[in-house]
């Protein structure tokens, strides 16, 4: 791997200021302080519940909206710093929603190749070849260029919506929630996709989901979040084996597993606070089954147990 990552995020803070109809009301925390590092090859996955901040930070990664506070490296430089067309070349993404992502006016080699039209100056012709080949990679057949997306199912539409984000040949790819609104036996076709691409163009993940099965299966890393705080952090073989922080352990006795007959522990209950209003002291406290009085005074610090991080006071 090289010596300095590819991607480097550090203290990254995104705040949404609530306003009312006469003025400031509060401030909701959707990203907390989060940092990380992403190498060539690897798959880092972001896991935790709706509203725990993980399409907050994509859309920081994205530029689709701006961080409060943090640095966003690119190879070692600033990111913000990076002309727009020079930073489509080395990152995209792709979106949950492969009905919604589509254009449903455009052909499928008019989608795939949109990025090419507005990036380069590739004729139509060359444009079009190039989708084709895309389109080739991703499983598709060359008839299905002509095409509307409302003619293919779930998943070929997720496909599509691959091949596109492959179009500039970017070096990461952000995945926020690829396979969760395809069928079981599709998720499975996408994921062993994605690993096919991932070691045939030598791409880096960030993989966005609140599902483990799904990132037990792709990920090198995992990070977990809770109300925008790094809870976990490690390579998903620890994470896995040998959760340390007790939310992590609910999230993964959540998880279904057909070699489980009894729950080591209970899933995690009651509802994610409000990122506007969080609990003091450690976020997790209300809802932890082995929390101390200490949980609710004092917020834990983020210390490393092995090759993770975690941030619990149970921990040492």
């Amino acid at each position: 791997m090289n010596a300095t990552p590819m991607l480097t995020v550090t203290d990254l803070r995104k705040h949404y200021p609530v306003r009312k109809l006469f003025g400031h009301f509060g401030t909701i925390k959707a990203v907390e302080g989060v940092s990380f590092a992403l190498e060539r090859k690897q798959t880092l996955a972001i896991v935790g519940e709706s509203g725990c901040g993980k399409t907050s930070l994509a859309k920081c990664l994205m530029r689709i909206e701006s961080p409060t506070a943090g640095q966003i490296l690119w190879n070692g430089g600033p990111m913000e710093a990076m002309p727009t067309r020079e930073f489509r070349r080395h990152i995209q993404m792709i979106f949950q929603d492969p009905y919604g992502s589509l254009n449903p006016r455009k052909k499928v080699w008019n989608i795939i190749s949109e990025p090419l039209h507005i990036n380069t100056s590739m004729k139509k012709s060359e444009r079009r070849q190039a989708a084709l080949e895309l389109m080739s990679k991703v499983g598709l057949r060359p008839e299905h260029g002509n095409r509307y997306p409302h003619m293919f199912s779930g998943g070929q539409r997720q496909r599509i919506g691959i091949a596109r984000a492959l179009a500039l040949r970017p070096e990461v790819l952000i995945c926020d929630e690829p396979v969760s609104a395809l069928d079981i036996s599709i998720q499975a076709q996408i994921l062993n996709l994605l690993l096919e691409l991932q070691n045939e163009l030598d791409l880096s993940y960030l993989f966005i989901s609140h599902d483990l099965a799904v990132v037990r299966h792709i990920a090198d890393i995992v990070m977990v979040i809770y109300l925008g705080k790094v809870v976990e952090q490690g390579p998903a073989k620890d994470i896995f084996g040998s959760p340390k922080h007790p939310y992590t352990q609910s999230l993964i006795a959540s998880t279904p597993h057909i070699k489980r007959f009894e729950r080591q522990q209970a899933p995690v209950r009651g509802e994610i606070p409000s990122p506007m209003n969080p609990p003091s002291g450690c976020a997790f406290h209300k809802r932890c089954p082995v929390a101390i009085p200490q949980c609710s005074n004092e917020e834990p610090k983020l210390q490393k147990i092995g090759q993770s991080w975690v941030s619990c006071h149970l921990v040492k």
